[in-house]
C-alpha cells in the first residue's frame, strides 16, 4: 500500500513506519513531517534517541526553510540508552513520583556500605576511600540493571542454594548484595527517594499510562528508537495508538524471510526491533516504509547484502542459495557488485597506520567544498590517534567520546596542586605547576614569572632536590631573588593543605582546602571553574564537599587517590565541534546522523563489538537466573548500529591487522560480510579505497636508499675557538682528558657555550657521593676515627642523603674510615707528611698562537725525603697505568708539571723545578685500592714531561683552522654517556650496519 507523506497521520493505529536502511533518516523525517503537518508542525512533540539527533533534526528542519523563519516542534531525547542523558518525562507526572536519589550520593552511600562490610569482616587495615568507591561501581551497575528491567529486589532469592556451590568470592559478593537488596529499598523509602534508573523507568511508564488514558491532541512522534527496554517500548506503544501518534523505526529489515526472522537471537542486529514489533502487536509485513523515499537500486542492494551477511549462524548453511537468489533478483547486471559500489575495506598493518588512513580520508574530504565525513568508532584510542594525525594539517577535531577529566588541563592542575601539597619541594611538580596555563596567582600581576622561575630552576632546582627554603637560599647565595620570592609564595600557599595532609579527615574537608588552594593559584574562582572541563572539575569538588562524609576518612595520600579515581570516571565532552564538516563519533552518537563519507574504524573483535566485562558480583548464569538479560544483548544493539551505518552510500571500513595485544581478529560482522562477498566472487569490489593505504605508507616513508650524513666535523674560525666570554684559552687538567678523548665535547662546551642541564629531582648519585667523600678526606690528618666518621656523614647529608640512607651505608662508611685511617698511618710510617690539600692554581703555557692556561686542584700533596707525591681520590673506576701512559688520562702527570713550574699552590713554590716522585690514585672504600702510576721517580718525571709536550701539541693542532673537533674519534676509548653525543648524532654514524666501528 502506497502512503504519501500528507497521509502519515491518517494511518490506522498502531501508526508505525520504518525508515529503510541507507536513507538519510533525519532529512527524510523532516521532509515527511513538514509535508504531513504543515503549519501544525510547531505543535508537535518529537522524541529522539539522543541530543545529537535532536540537533541534527533541528538543522534538517531549518534546511527545508532555506534559512527562513520557522517555528520548530518540541524535540526531546528519550535517553533510554545513554547513561549521561536526562530521562524523558512529562511535567505533569514529575511530582507524583518519588525523586531519584542523587547519583553521586547513591554511589557514595553504597560505598559506605562496602566500607562497613570490610570493617565487619575483620580487614586488617582501615578501608580506603578510593577502593570502596571503586568496589561500589559494580553494585551500582547491578542495581541499575535490575531497575531498568523492572525486577524486584527480591530476585536474589531465586539463586537459592546455588550460592553455596559458587566460588568463594561470588558467594561473598552475592550474599552482600542480598543484604543490600533487603536494606536498601527501605532506606530509600524512608528518605522519600527512589533508585535513579527506577525513577527514569517510572517516568516513562507514567507518561505511557497518561497517554493511554488521555491521548494528547497534538502530534507526538517517536523516531529512531529500538525500544530496547520495557519502559521505552511501552511508551512507544502508547504513542503508536494515540490519534496523532507516529512511530518511525530505524531500519526494520523486511528483506529476510520468516524462517530467519523467527530464528533471530539477542546478538542479531534486528533483535531489539523484533521484540519491539512483537510488543506493538504487529506483524513485520504490516509496517510500511516511510513515504516518498526513493532509494536507488544500489542502495537497496547494499542493505540486502548487509542483511544477508548478518543472518543468524544457523541459517548460513544455505548462503550459496541465498547468494544465487540475490543475483537472480534482477534481470540484468550484477546486483551484488552494484550493492558493493561505495563500500570499501582497508586493512592496516598497525593501529598507527589505521589512524593515518582515517586521517587521510577525513583530510581529503575537505578538498571538496561542502563535503562532510565522519569517523564512527567505539575505540577512544583510535579517535585520539586520528585527532593527533589531523593536527599535522592544522585541524583540531573533537571526539564525541570526550576525554577523562584527569587528562584535561583542569584535571592536571588539580592533580599537580594536590601532589605538591603532599610533597611541596618536588621540583618536577613545581615547574609543572608554575608553567601550567592555569597558574595565574595575583602575585604574577607584579612581574613576569616564567623568566624568574626558569632562572631559579636552572640555578638551583636542577640536580638533587632541595629539602627546605633555607637550603634553597644557601644554594642560591643571593642569586635569583624574584624567583626565590615566587618559590616562597608557592610554599606558603601549599602550607595549609600540606599540614592537613598528615591528618585523617573527611574527604569534604580536604576538598574545601584544596579548592581554596586552587583558586589562589589561579587568581580567583572565575579563572578555574569555567569551560567544559572547569565545570566538570567544579561539580566534582562540590560533590566531595557535600557527600565526602559518607566515605571513610582520608589523609592526603588517600584523598589524592580518591581524586584521581573520580577524575578518571568523569568524561569531558565538547559542546561544539571545532570543524563542522568532520566528526569523530561513537556508534551511539552516530545514530541517525548523515554524512557524505562514513569511516567505520576499529573493526576488530573485542573493540567493535566490545567484549563484555565479567561482572565481579554475578556470573552470566546468575544474571539469567534472577531474570536479567544476558550481556550478549549489547552485541545485538552494536550490530544494529553497524548494519545501519554500513548501508550508507559511501562507507570505508578500517581495521588493524596487529594491535598492542598481538594479532587483531576481524570483527564478527566484518568477517561475515567479507565471507559473503567472497562467496559471491566479488572480493575485489571491497578494495576501492586501497589508495589510502598506499598514501599512508608513502606519507612518511624515507627514500629506499638513504645516504647517511657522516659524523660532524666542525672547524670553527680560530677567533671563535676560545671565546673570552667562555673562559678564553683555558682548561683544567681534568678537561684535558676530555680534550684528548672527545674534542667535540670541548667544541660544544667552549665554542658553542652549551652546558648539560641536570635533570629535575635528580637522584643522588656518584657525583654527589664523590664530592662529599673528597670534602671529608681533607681532614684525615687531624681527625680521629669517630671524628672522621661523623665528618663523612655530615658531608653526605649536605649532599642530600637522608637519615634512612645511612641504615644501608653505615657499615660501608665504617669500613671506609678504618681503611683510610690505616692507610694514613701507613703513609706516615713511610715518612710521608701532608704538604697541601685542594689548592687551586693556574699555569700559563707560552705557545706561538698565544698563552694557554692550565688549571688544577690536587686532592692531596705529600712530601718526604724522597720528594713530592700527588694523590687523587677516585670513588669510581681508577685509571690504569696503561691508559695514563698512553696519554688518555694525563691529570696527574700534568699536575706534576704544574708542580715543576711552581704553580700548584703556595706550597709548590719551594719545590719549583721538581716533578712529583709519586703519582697515586686512591679509591677510599672498605677494601681500598691504590694505583701507583710510576715505579720510579725518573718514570714519573718522564710521564709528566711527555704529557706536557702532548698537551702543547694538542693545543697547537687545534690552533689550525683545518683541524676538526671530532666526536670520540678513538673507538677503544669511547664514553657511552657523553653529554654531547646526541648533538654529535653518534647513534647515526658511530657504528656501521654490519656492526663494525666507523
Amino acid at each position: 500500500m502506497l502512503i504519501t507523506a500528507e497521509a502519515l497521520f491518517e494511518h490506522d493505529t498502531p501508526n508505525v513506519y520504518t525508515m529503510p536502511s541507507g536513507a538519510a533518516f533525519l532529512t527524510e523525517l523532516a521532509k515527511g513531517l513538514k509535508a504531513a503537518l504543515g503549519n501544525d508542525l510547531a505543535s508537535a512533540m518529537i522524541l529522539l534517541p539522543t541530543r545529537r539527533a535532536v540537533r541534527g533534526l533541528t538543522e534538517a528542519f531549518l534546511a527545508l526553510e532555506n534559512s527562513g523563519a520557522v517555528l520548530l516542534p518540541l524535540m526531546r531525547p528519550l535517553a533510554d540508552l545513554d547513561e549521561n542523558e536526562p530521562p524523558f518525562s512529562l511535567a505533569s507526572v514529575d511530582l507524583d513520583i518519588a525523586p531519584a536519589i542523587d547519583t553521586v550520593r547513591h554511589r557514595f552511600e553504597l560505598a559506605q556500605l562496602v566500607a562497613r562490610k570490610m570493617t565487619a569482616s575483620g580487614e586488617t587495615e582501615a578501608p580506603d576511600a578510593a577502593s570502596v568507591l571503586a568496589m561500589s561501581e559494580p553494585i551500582v551497575s547491578l542495581l541499575n540493571d535490575i531497575s531498568r528491567e523492572e525486577l524486584d529486589m527480591n530476585v536474589f532469592d531465586r539463586l537459592g542454594d546455588d550460592i553455596e556451590n559458587m566460588p568463594a568470592h561470588f558467594q561473598s559478593a552475592a550474599e552482600f548484595v542480598k543484604i543490600i537488596a533487603t536494606y536498601w529499598p527501605q532506606y530509600l523509602a524512608d528518605l522519600g527517594l527512589s533508585e535513579p534508573k527506577a525513577h527514569d523507568v517510572a517516568l516513562l511508564n507514567a507518561a505511557a499510562e497518561i497517554w493511554e488514558k488521555t491521548p494528547p491532541q497534538n502530534p507526538v512522534i517517536v523516531a529512531g528508537s529500538t525500544g530496547t527496554f520495557l519502559s521505552t517500548s511501552r511508551l512507544i506503544k502508547a504513542v503508536s495508538k494515540i490519534p496523532k501518534g507516529l512511530v518511525v523505526l530505524p531500519g526494520l529489515d523486511q528483506n529476510i524471510d520468516d524462517v530467519v526472522w523467527n530464528g533471530i537471537d539477542d546478538q542479531h542486529p534486528q533483535a531489539s526491533l523484533k521484540n519491539l514489533v512483537s510488543r506493538l502487536e504487529l506483524r513485520r509485513a504490516d509496517i510500511p516504509e516511510w513515504p516518498d523515499i526513493v532509494l536507488s537500486h544500489k542502495a537497496k542492494m547494499r542493505a540486502r547484502i548487509v542483511s544477508e551477511s548478518l543472518i543468524p549462524a544457523d541459517a548460513t548453511s544455505d548462503w550459496p542459495e541465498r547468494i544465487a537468489r540475490v543475483q537472480a533478483s534482477v534481470s540484468d547486471g550484477n546486483p551484488i557488485a552494484d550493492g558493493l559500489e561505495g563500500l570499501s575495506l582497508v586493512e592496516a598493518k598497525t593501529e598507527d597506520e589505521e589512524a593515518s588512513i582515517v586521517a587521510l580520508i577525513l583530510r581529503e574530504t575537505l578538498q571538496v567544498e561542502g563535503k562532510t565525513a565522519a569517523l564512527i568508532t567505539p575505540d577512544p584510542a583510535l579517535a585520539r590517534r586520528v585527532r593527533a594525525k589531523l593536527s599535522r594539517w592544522g585541524l583540531e577535531l573533537d571526539s564525541s567520546a570526550g576525554e577523562p577529566l584527569e587528562e584535561t588541563s583542569h584535571g592536571s592542575f588539580l592533580a599537580l596542586s594536590m601532589a605538591l601539597a603532599l610533597d611541596p619541594f618536588d621540583p618536577v611538580a613545581l615547574s609543572g605547576l608554575v608553567g601550567h596555563k592555569l597558574f595565574a596567582p595575583d602575585i604574577l600581576l607584579k612581574y613576569s614569572p616564567q623568566l624568574h622561575w626558569e632562572a631559579l630552576e636552572k640555578h638551583s632546582l636542577r640536580g638533587t632536590r632541595v629539602q627546605s627554603v633555607a637550603a634553597l637560599e644557601t644554594r642560591l647565595n643571593g642569586d635569583c631573588p624574584e624567583g626565590l620570592k615566587l618559590f616562597i609564595a608557592v610554599q606558603n600557599w601549599l602550607s595549609p593543605l600540606h599540614t592537613l595532609s598528615g591528618e585523617m579527615r573527611q574527604a569534604g574537608v580536604f576538598a574545601t582546602e584544596h579548592t581554596k588552594l586552587i583558586e589562589t593559584l589561579c587568581g580567583g574562582a572565575e579563572n578555574i571553574w569555567r569551560g567544559e572541563a572547569g565545570e566538570k572539575a567544579a561539580s566534582l569538588m562540590e560533590e566531595l564537599m557535600e557527600y565526602g562524609g559518607l566515605l571513610p576518612e582520608v589523609d592526603g595520600a588517600a584523598y589524592m587517590r580518591l581524586l584521581s579515581m573520580m577524575m578518571r570516571g568523569r568524561v569531558v565532552r565538547p559542546r561544539y565541534g571545532t570543524e563542522t564538516r568532520l566528526h569523530i563519533l561513537g556508534p551511539l552518537e552516530a545514530r541517525m546522523i548523515d554524512a557524505d563519507v562514513f569511516v567505520l574504524g576499529g573493526l576488530n573483535e573485542g573493540i567493535w563489538p566490545a567484549t563484555p566485562s565479567p561482572h565481579p558480583i554475578l556470573s552470566r548464569g546468575m544474571r539469567l537466573k534472577i531474570g536479567l538479560t544476558a550481556p550478549e544483548r549489547r552485541f545485538g544493539l552494536a550490530a544494529h548500529d553497524f548494519a545501519q551505518l554500513a548501508a550508507k552510500p559511501n562507507v570505508i571500513l578500517t581495521r588493524s591487522q596487529n594491535t598492542h595485544d598481538g594479532p587483531g581478529v576481524q570483527s564478527r560482522w566484518l568477517w561475515r560480510l567479507t565471507t559473503f562477498v567472497k562467496g559471491a566472487g566479488e572480493a575485489e569490489a571491497l578494495k576501492g579505497a586501497e589508495k589510502y593505504l598506499h598514501w599512508a605508507r608513502m606519507l612518511d616513508k624515507a627514500p629506499d636508499i638513504t645516504k647517511p650524513f657522516g659524523r660532524p666535523e666542525p672547524r670553527p674560525a680560530l677567533s671563535a675557538r676560545w671565546p673570552e666570554n667562555r673562559g678564553g684559552r683555558k682548561l683544567s687538567v681534568t678537561q684535558i682528558s676530555t680534550f684528548v678523548r672527545d674534542p667535540y665535547a670541548i667544541y660544544a662546551r667552549h665554542v658553542l657555550g652549551l652546558r648539560g642541564l641536570d635533570p629535575l629531582d635528580q637522584s643522588i648519585g656518584g657525583r654527589e657521593y664523590g664530592i662529599a667523600i673528597h670534602k671529608a678526606l681533607e681532614n684525615i690528618d687531624t681527625s680521629t676515627r669517630p671524628v672522621l666518621l661523623e665528618t663523612l656523614k655530615f658531608e653526605l647529608k649536605k649532599a642530600g642523603y637522608v637519615d634512612h640512607n645511612f641504615a644501608r651505608m653505615n657499615p660501608r662508611l665504617e669500613a671506609m674510615v678504618d681503611w683510610v685511617m690505616a692507610w694514613a698511618e701507613d703513609r706516615k710510617a713511610q715518612g710521608w707528611s701532608l704538604l697541601a690539600t685542594e689548592e687551586k692554581d693556574i699555569l700559563d703555557i707560552a705557545l706561538s698562537n698565544g698563552n694557554f692556561q692550565l688549571t688544577g686542584i690536587p686532592d692531596r700533596i705529600e712530601k718526604s725525603a724522597d720528594g713530592i707525591a700527588i694523590i687523587d681520590y677516585k670513588t669510581g673506576t681508577l685509571p690504569s697505568k696503561k691508559i695514563v701512559n698512553a696519554g688518555f688520562d694525563p691529570q696527574l702527570p700534568l699536575l706534576s708539571m704544574m708542580l715543576y713550574y711552581g704553580k700548584l699552590g703556595k706550597s709548590s713554590m719551594k719545590h719549583q723545578g721538581d716533578c712529583a716522585a709519586e703519582l697515586l690514585y686512591i679509591k677510599p672504600n672498605g677494601g681500598g685500592k691504590i694505583s701507583k702510576i710510576n715505579k720510579t721517580k725518573d718514570e714519573a718525571e718522564e710521564l709528566a714531561h711527555k704529557a706536557f709536550e702532548d698537551l702543547k701539541n694538542l693545543i697547537a693542532h687545534f690552533d689550525h683552522e683545518d683541524s676538526a673537533y671530532y666526536s670520540q674519534p678513538r673507538s677503544q676509548y669511547t664514553n657511552p654517556y657523553g653529554d654531547y653525543d646526541h648533538l654529535a648524532r653518534r647513534a647515526e654514524w658511530a657504528k656501521l650496519e654490519d656492526g663494525g666501528e666507523t
